[in-house]
């Protein structure tokens, strides 16, 4: 279908999204499926991750798998990819990665980079300092996180990071927002250890959970406190205050210790104001409007030539079976002809006015390609 619409015996770029019952390690159809991409296409470079759900168009697709394919004269692209990152040194890995993918692409024609991250369970704030070191801190960057696997080439890896470099004759934007709502005072966090939350006001951090919910911690169908919160971490993330009033970080948990301790995606500061979040369907819709608008004003009016969406998967929950609205509203500010690729994910990297480069829950991100 891609040859089809391109009649091009030669791709630059070959993106790949799939759902996970295509992309399993012990599949052997998943290497051979990256095999037929390589005879039919002819890229010069593939690369890709898993998702729970596909973004295509202003289509949403529970199963299957897709590709977009970039050609031009105009667009410069470089891809690099790490494996094992969970064995190394993290900043030393995100530093090594930038400037292996920076060196693919001369300097005054980079403009700004997607990454690709597939371990949810590690401290991304180390890979995203050695990113910033490696590429700039001024440098745009923006990006997912999911679990299971990533392409690269030929290749099916796990426990990787990845990226695309974008340059020449074009531009690179990205905005992103979530919309969610504090619930009650703020707490403290007064005892945290890199990506690890200890305790909250004195009492283990998954308290603010059983405050919150007491009756979901006791009997037959209870939450544990060791494993995950589901849904109710999904749905009622931690939202870290920021040097703006009323705008907050969000963070989900992503596993619960033995010991009432809370890990997240990325770095914890003690003494950060915390509240429990709860999310607003007006408000996050929202903010799906305002990145759009937010993309729309940077490119002073000019349509961009590709959109990408990566939204998280805890908007799907909140959404319910609404959950596409938010890629038809983007489609509708940014131009109906604008061709739209993404993934729901378990991670966002972006920047927003009120922080630096950093991994944020519960949030959309959009990035266009001017």
């Amino acid at each position: 279908m891609v040859k089809s619409q391109t009649n091009l015996t030669h791709h630059d770029l070959i993106l790949v999204t799939a759902t996970p019952a295509y992309t399993a390690p012990a599949n052997p159809h998943t290497i051979s499926g990256l095999d037929q991409l390589h005879k039919i296409l002819n890229p010069e470079r593939l690369i890709g991750m898993t998702t729970p759900v596909i973004i295509l168009k202003d289509e949403i697709h529970l199963k299957g798998v897709a590709v977009l394919a970039i050609s031009s004269d105009e667009i410069g692209i470089g891809i690099a990819a790490q494996q094992t990152i969970s064995l190394l040194p993290l900043q030393e890995t995100g530093i090594r990665f930038a400037r292996d993918l920076a060196s693919r692409m001369s300097a005054s024609e980079r403009h700004g980079a997607i990454i690709f991250c597939n371990n949810i369970g590690i401290n991304h704030s180390l890979l995203i300092r050695g990113l910033q070191e490696g590429l700039g801190r001024a440098f745009n960057i923006a990006g997912a996180i999911n679990p299971d696997g990533m392409f690269c080439q030929n290749q099916l890896f796990t426990d990787s990071l990845g990226g695309i470099i974008f340059g020449g004759q074009t531009s690179f934007f990205s905005s992103i927002r979530h919309g969610w709502q504090p619930l009650g005072k703020p707490r403290i966090i007064d005892d945290c250890d890199s990506n690890l939350i200890r305790s909250i006001d004195g009492k283990p951090a998954v308290s603010i959970y059983q405050d919150y919910f007491p009756d979901s911690f006791v009997g037959a169908k209870s939450v544990q406190l060791t494993g995950n919160l589901g849904d109710i971490g999904l749905l009622y993330p931690l939202g870290l205050n920021t040097s703006r009033p009323k705008d907050y970080i969000i963070k989900n948990p992503t596993a619960v210790l033995p010991d009432g301790s809370l890990v997240c995606q990325g770095e914890i500061a003690r003494g950060t104001e915390v509240h429990l979040m709860i999310g607003d369907k007006d408000a996050c819709r929202r903010s799906a409007h305002d990145a759009a608008v937010d993309i729309r004003d940077k490119l002073h009016g000019k349509h961009p030539r590709l959109v990408f969406i990566f939204i998280s998967i805890a908007r799907k929950k909140l959404f319910g079976r609404s959950f596409w609205q938010e890629i038809a509203q983007i489609k509708d500010i940014l131009g109906i002809a604008c061709p739209i690729f993404g993934m729901y994910t378990y991670g966002e990297i972006g920047a927003t006015a009120a922080s630096d480069l950093q991994i944020h829950n519960a949030s959309i991100l959009v990035i266009a390609i001017g």
